[in-house]
């Protein structure tokens, strides 16, 4: 028989969890809570977190509950459906950051903090707990994340504990990446390549001046700075670059997106690993009209065609399709990822026949024809009759 489930809650794709400002949620993308009221989650058991998760399943097999109509759930066998040990812990503890983005949902509200209680918020109490009661795959991966997961203390034990018990595991950062202090005393931690290391940096633009619009702090140049930083001393195994296109096309220039080009090349050459660009736009407006809202601007399209043609194409960076309105799992996000890359593949086939042209050319010039090859110019000789 076959049932509706998400990767999200299959732990044979995934088994996401998010453990997120004292609550428990299983998504991302919808706030659907299982557990609430300010959580220590030190003190969760197994059962009180995976009866949760086997009580959502339930609800979304009966079109009760909050998923529904959600692009990325789907059908499968029950057979191919296991509630059990997670493979990715999302840990988003807090509110606390040292940016204020326009689109930030918390920004907007005014929520954002100035300080949290680092002792009530510890990724190496939470890790090791995890591991007691038995929740995590052996090769899980950890994401940092926040407000700014940088400000949190005990990281390097938090490493090294998954070093010891999950060699296997990932330890990945959604981090702002602009606290150049902090970074400098990670680096030296990550460039040891105990377990894999991951950085997801969200930069939407490659100028200084809209990253400051963005972002509320001049910062761009730090970003930039730390990111060659760590691309040179071997900190990471993989380095993502994110562009999300925001809705008033404040971020959609020429300008920004060439700079973005150039940061992404510039952090490839020193970064003995992987490099790779996601491109998303951002979902504010999906929120408010429940998901339906997914018209893109041929500004977008044409803007993330020319990043994926010249940092893909051309560069050989890697490309990741996991946001919220560019995603493979939903439909409308497939059609835009193909009018993106056919749009790149045309870009780059015309850029092609463009220096085709300018290397081998037939120009006439004082009443002669003149075959122009890579510069040289050879002059014809008339026949006449």
């Amino acid at each position: 028989m076959k049932k509706k489930i998400c990767h999200w809650l299959n732990s044979k794709e995934s088994g996401v969890l998010v453990f997120r400002y004292g609550c428990v949620t299983a998504c991302c993308t919808r706030d659907i809570i299982l557990l609430s009221g300010d959580i220590d989650y030190t003190q969760l058991s197994y059962d009180d977190i995976q009866n949760k998760r086997i009580e959502l399943f339930e609800t979304i097999n009966k079109g009760t509950s909050r998923c529904d109509g959600c692009g990325f759930l789907h059908e499968t066998d029950e057979q191919n459906i296991d509630i059990g040990q997670l493979g990715y812990i999302v840990y988003h503890p807090h509110k606390t950051c040292n940016l204020r983005c326009i689109y930030c949902p918390y920004v907007k509200s005014g929520e954002v903090q100035s300080k949290f209680d680092k002792n009530k918020h510890n990724p190496y109490n939470v890790i090791t707990h995890f591991h007691d009661i038995r929740l995590v795959k052996k090769n899980f991966t950890f994401e940092f994340g926040g407000g700014e997961p940088l400000l949190l203390e005990n990281i390097p034990e938090t490493i090294n504990f998954m070093t010891e018990h999950y060699p296997d595991s990932t330890a990945l950062f959604v981090s702002n990446f602009t606290l150049t202090d902090k970074v400098e005393k990670l680096i030296p931690i990550l460039a040891k390549r105990k377990i894999k290391s991951v950085i997801k940096t969200s930069i939407d633009c490659g100028t200084a001046s809209t990253y400051k619009k963005i972002r509320g702090k001049d910062l761009y140049n730090n970003l930039r700075n730390n990111l060659i930083n760590a691309a040179k001393n071997n900190a990471f195994d993989e380095i993502y670059l994110k562009y999300i296109y925001l809705d008033n096309l404040s971020n959609v220039t020429k300008a920004d997106t060439k700079g973005f080009i150039e940061l992404v090349k510039e952090v490839k050459k020193n970064n003995p690993n992987k490099t790779g660009i996601i491109l998303d736009a951002d979902i504010t407006e999906l929120f408010a009209s429940n998901f339906k809202h997914n018209v893109l601007s041929p500004k977008v399209i044409d803007s993330a065609a020319e990043i994926y043609y010249q940092c893909v194409l051309e560069a050989g960076c890697a490309c990741n399709w996991i946001g919220e309105r560019l995603s493979y799992s939903r439909v409308n996000g497939k059609e835009y990822i193909e009018q993106i890359i056919n749009l790149a593949k045309k870009k780059q086939k015309n850029r092609n026949i463009s220096l085709l042209q300018k290397a081998f050319s037939i120009l006439n010039e004082d009443n002669h024809k003149v075959i122009r090859i890579l510069g040289f110019k050879i002059k014809l000789r008339n026949h006449r009759n």
